[in-house]
């Protein structure tokens, strides 16, 4: 896998792995010293966030890696600078470009003009990250493959990815949200 925009990315395999490191980074400190020494990760955030950041910050370090937060007004993509120009000046800097954004399409823009691989932080489609962690959650708790998860609220980001998610690892999702707030069809 070389990006990372959706569930859709991974594999069963792949997403079961992605779960089970999750929770050993999070109960084994020795897993998470020096798997990303010497890397540079650029986090840019066009939307703002408070535990997106912070935590993208602190796995980086304890990964040891480097980490390069970046807002819209220090780059200015798609105003000041189009998306396939950022993408080249950062692939000069950076091993990984971690965004998260209010337009999917940037995301998908960025991947096909960037080298460096690049990894949603959140979009308007998605939420990737947070899927993973909910996973990671669920299975500490029982076996996600037969489950049924209950998933209460609008039919947002992380309702689309945590959806991809469970049925990827072989679980079925119930869906409560208000009308006109229902996950999208596809």
């Amino acid at each position: 896998m070389r990006d990372f925009l959706g569930i859709a990315d991974l594999d069963r395999g792949a997403l079961a792995r992605l779960v089970e490191s999750a929770s050993r980074f999070r109960h084994d400190r020795s897993f998470r010293s020096g798997a990303l020494a010497g890397s540079r990760i650029g986090l840019f955030f066009e939307k703002p966030s408070t535990r997106t950041r912070v935590s993208s910050e602190v796995a980086a370090v304890d990964l040891g890696a480097h980490p390069v937060v970046l807002g819209q007004t220090e780059v200015g993509v798609g105003s000041r600078e189009a998306v396939r120009d950022v993408a080249r000046v950062l692939d000069r800097y950076l091993d990984l470009v971690a965004m998260r954004v209010f337009d999917h399409r940037m995301l998908v823009e960025m991947a096909e003009h960037a080298e460096a691989p690049v990894v949603n932080l959140l979009s308007d489609i998605e939420h990737p990250c947070q899927a993973v962690a909910d996973l990671q959650t669920i299975a500490e708790h029982c076996e996600v493959a037969g489950s049924v998860v209950a998933y209460v609220g609008d039919g947002n980001n992380v309702c689309h990815s945590l959806m991809l998610g469970v049925a990827k690892l072989g679980g079925r999702v119930r869906v409560v949200s208000p009308p006109g707030f229902e996950p999208l069809e596809e």
